[in-house]
């Protein structure tokens, strides 16, 4: 019915068929990745120079809502920079570390320090990066940035040649 030649052709075209609708299901964009609580999505965005901002947000703010994480009050008031707090937080992680005694105690409490760090340090880069986020959510790179600054250093030269 169909010679060789024909079917491997089908086979052919229909391997690039697949491997295209695979590609292109995984390259949708303008939906922000969903995360889970092992791997965050926005751990690795804030990692990603063309990463827009207003997704890496969302993802950071549908992952806590979703998994219900609240930082401590304590850890709030330590980025404050309150020393006795901070203190009072390290006798009582010294304590919490005294009282646990299987290995997944151990590890839940692992896993919990590093999602306060991850955390902390999203918070910070927000910080570091809002004031260089564009309206469609594009972050200015460092070689952007440096070519504002030279244009407003040429035109703060210009205007005090002027008087």
């Amino acid at each position: 019915m169909y010679s060789a030649n024909t079917k491997m052709k089908f086979k052919i075209i229909l391997g690039l068929l697949i491997v295209y609708v695979s590609f292109k299901a995984s390259a949708q964009t303008g939906q922000t990745p969903v995360s889970n609580p092992e791997n965050p999505v926005w751990i690795n965005m804030m990692e990603d120079p063309n990463v827009n901002y207003f997704e890496a947000v969302k993802a950071y703010e549908d992952f806590i809502k979703l998994n219900d994480i609240r930082l401590d009050e304590v850890e709030e008031e330590l980025m404050g920079g309150d020393q006795e707090a901070k203190d009072e937080y390290e006798k009582e992680m010294k304590r919490e570390d005294k009282a646990i005694t299987t290995d997944k105690q151990r590890k839940e409490l692992v896993e919990k320090e590093k999602m306060a760090y991850h955390i902390k340090r999203f918070k910070n880069w927000k910080k570091e990066v809002r004031p260089y986020v564009q309206e469609n959510g594009h972050i200015l790179t460092q070689e952007e940035r440096t070519a504002i600054w030279m244009r407003q250093q040429e035109e703060m030269k210009k205007s005090s040649d002027k008087k």
